[in-house]
């Protein structure tokens, strides 16, 4: 036995929840737990490993280096731990009610939010906070690698070896505008299209647009009105005007209930929007994933998995 054998195991998982979270208000509530707890807990084990592993920056704090190097570590340990506790716990039929964090694109938060609230209030094993892809502030490798994240949804794989990238549905690129528009009717030609003005939205992937992503040709000048960090503001606006947009046509037709818009066809040829779960493989048994992914797919029942 070593001299390290005394060091408390709990304090990594405080540990975790705190880089996580970058905040111990934020762990505690996610721990259970005081506040003054887990500054204790962090206190401790810094004073344990005799390193410091987190510093304050503003309002919040930030790890440090040697809290980069010890997460990368300990968090697959921990989420090994969680998997085994899990399969106890699911062996002996007892609630578990572990809150899964999704990132998602607000398309999938609006489509599954309201089953989503169902789930969270009736006795199951899981409960699913959704957070928006577009607010996170790192991109979705270290998200998962960091386990800031039990999954993200994303219309872009992750091309890494410890990732899974699982197939959820596919979708399809359409025009939007306003109901009332003067000059589009039912259809719209390229021509058209280039003549109006356009409502867009501020996504960047690889210095390229969301549209130029999926239009595989060179890239079109368009008349823009207005950029929006969202895509609900984006419909929003277009209803309100006669400029035009684009937008994933299951998201479109559910806004078109409650706002005065249509769709069309896209005037050409425009790749089919993926959509994949993403998530670590080293999750690839665990219960959590199964139960996620036939609830965004609604195999419940048929996978036994309620």
């Amino acid at each position: 036995m070593t001299q390290y054998h005394n060091i408390d195991l709990n304090l990594f998982r405080v540990f975790v929840a705190v880089f996580q979270h970058r905040s111990i208000s934020r762990a505690s509530e996610a721990l259970g737990v005081t506040p003054a707890s887990v500054s204790q807990s962090i206190k401790k084990l810094s004073s344990d490993l005799n390193t410091p592993l987190f510093v304050r920056q503003g309002r919040g704090i930030a790890p440090t280096v040697h809290s980069q190097q010890l997460i990368e570590q300990v968090s697959p340990l921990i989420s090994q731990f969680d998997n085994v506790i899990e399969g106890c716990i699911y062996n002996e039929q007892k609630p578990n009610s572990r809150t899964l964090i999704v990132h998602a694109p607000e398309t999938l938060i609006y489509k599954h939010i309201k089953d989503s609230e169902k789930v969270n209030n009736d006795t199951t094993r899981y409960n699913i906070e959704w957070v928006d892809i577009l607010y996170r502030s790192s991109d979705s490798y270290e998200t998962l690698k960091f386990h800031n994240a039990d999954a993200i949804i994303d219309i872009f794989q992750i091309t890494e070896p410890n990732i899974c990238n699982d197939f959820l549905f596919e979708d399809e690129m359409v025009v939007v505008a306003a109901n009332n528009h003067p000059r589009v009717s039912d259809s719209i030609t390229e021509a058209q299209f280039l003549r109006e003005s356009h409502v867009i939205l501020n996504y960047q992937f690889r210095n390229a647009s969301l549209f130029e992503m999926f239009y595989n040709r060179p890239p079109i000048r368009r008349k823009i009105l207005s950029t929006q960090t969202s895509i609900t503001s984006m419909l929003s606006l277009v209803a309100r005007s006669e400029a035009l947009c684009l937008c994933p046509k299951q998201f479109a037709l559910q806004q078109a209930q409650l706002l005065p818009i249509k769709t069309l066809p896209f005037p050409g040829v425009i790749e089919p929007i993926n959509y994949w779960l993403i998530y670590p493989a080293e999750q690839s048994e665990a219960e959590s994933v199964k139960w996620l992914y036939h609830t965004l797919t609604g195999e419940q029942q048929q996978a036994g998995l309620e």
